[in-house]
């Protein structure tokens, strides 16, 4: 089980992460985005238990390089992973044109999806999923996804976003979004894909894999 937290800043950021500890912190991540660039800027990996503390130190160490010229956002991903290797957040997949293609997931996949591919990690597996043969998003393909999620995606030359199918959890509030609720959240449509942190649908898909009837 993991959760996965974005916020536009670290003040909202840190205190959503606190809360999503409940869903796992063998391990923990933290990712500095540029909305202005869509590039990743800096992503720090712990092996130990997550808190707030050491987001402060982290971005002491970041604050270093940080200018101002930056549109910051923040992706948190905290993970007790059901596998004894736990792998650490973002999925990231080279595209053609030199796209970027990064993923972090809440959510496990099912065997047959496994079978498909060479990789053995199931966030990477989401994400080349549903990249097409000339390297660009096809938001389509989730639909036949075998397994749940609640995502982001970031892409170099397109955006950042956010989507869910029925069975994973993920909320939002004004540019935050969780894995569990927090204060005026509501949760966001599944098979719905928004853009970040505008919130524009900027895509659909249907929810296939729903194997409790949810």
């Amino acid at each position: 089980m993991c959760g996965i937290v974005g916020a536009p800043t670290l003040s909202l950021g840190a205190p959503l992460a606190t809360l999503v500890k409940s869903r796992g912190t063998r391990s923990w991540s933290l990712t500095v985005l540029d909305l202005n660039t869509l590039t990743r800027i800096h992503t720090h990996q712990d092996g130990s238990v997550y808190d707030e503390t050491q987001v402060a130190n982290f971005m002491r160490e970041t604050m270093l390089f940080l200018d101002s010229s930056i549109n910051p956002y923040y992706i948190f991903h905290l993970q007790s992973p059901t596998a004894i290797d736990r792998k650490y957040h973002p999925a990231i997949y080279m595209g053609s044109n030199n796209t970027e293609h990064y993923l972090w997931h809440n959510g496990m996949i099912d065997s047959s999806e496994h079978r498909k591919y060479d990789r053995k990690w199931d966030t990477q597996i989401l994400l080349e999923s549903f990249i097409d043969g000339d390297g660009e998003p096809d938001f389509s393909k989730l639909s036949e996804f075998q397994g749940s999620f609640a995502c982001y995606y970031l892409n170099s030359k397109k955006g950042l976003y956010a989507f869910r199918n029925r069975i994973s959890p993920q909320y939002h509030y004004k540019g935050s979004f969780s894995s569990v609720s927090f204060d005026e959240a509501e949760k966001i449509e599944p098979g719905t894909v928004y853009s970040i942190p505008s919130y524009d649908v900027v895509a659909t898909f249907e929810n296939s894999y729903n194997p409790f009837g949810m």
